[in-house]
């Protein structure tokens, strides 16, 4: 009886987080009503000191003036990642100037975390609260996949530790 009590117990501390999702309205994935923009309209934050610049320029700036105006210079992967993405945001923008705001809004919704980062899993898999403090203190581009994939690696760290003491009860109960 008393291992019957446990494993419910157990079921319930490890499943209750599932009951608690729940769909939000406000987390809509539908993009809004108006779906043509006009590209010179948008403007984008570049750099650290605080100059924006709006798609339309974005899609036909120079490597070299995008250089000057982040104020860093860009490797050679990266100047070619760029020129792959300005030609993207050029197939988007219409002849015009108006975007369709769908394919705009998908870019934007895209999750940046949805990678696997070993760093911030680990950090939280040996560290537990400790790895997680860290990798939320931690800075980088790639804050918010270390915070979520440290969070993981917790909770599989008490998610097998609970296992293993549950494999250990019932064989020292035999």
């Amino acid at each position: 009886m008393k291992k019957l009590v446990f494993l419910l117990g157990l079921f319930a501390i490890c499943f209750s987080g599932y009951a608690a999702v729940g769909e939000a309205s406000f987390l809509s994935t539908e993009p809004p009503v108006d779906p043509m923009l006009n590209a010179s309209d948008i403007k984008l934050p570049v750099g650290n000191g605080g100059y924006t610049i709006s798609l339309m320029d974005l899609a036909y700036i120079s490597v070299k003036d995008f250089e000057i105006l982040q104020g860093q210079k860009l490797s050679f992967f990266k100047k070619i990642g760029f020129k792959l993405q300005q030609r993207k945001l050029r197939r988007l923008i219409q002849p015009d100037g108006s975007i369709q705001n769908i394919a705009l809004f998908k870019a934007a919704i895209a999750d940046d975390t949805a990678k696997f980062h070993a760093g911030g899993f680990f950090l939280g898999f040996f560290f537990l609260g400790l790895g997680i403090l860290v990798a939320y203190l931690l800075k980088g581009e790639k804050r918010k996949a270390r915070i979520k994939w440290a969070l993981i690696g917790a909770g599989v760290s008490i998610l097998l530790f609970f296992l293993i003491i549950l494999v250990i009860v019932n064989t020292l109960g035999k």
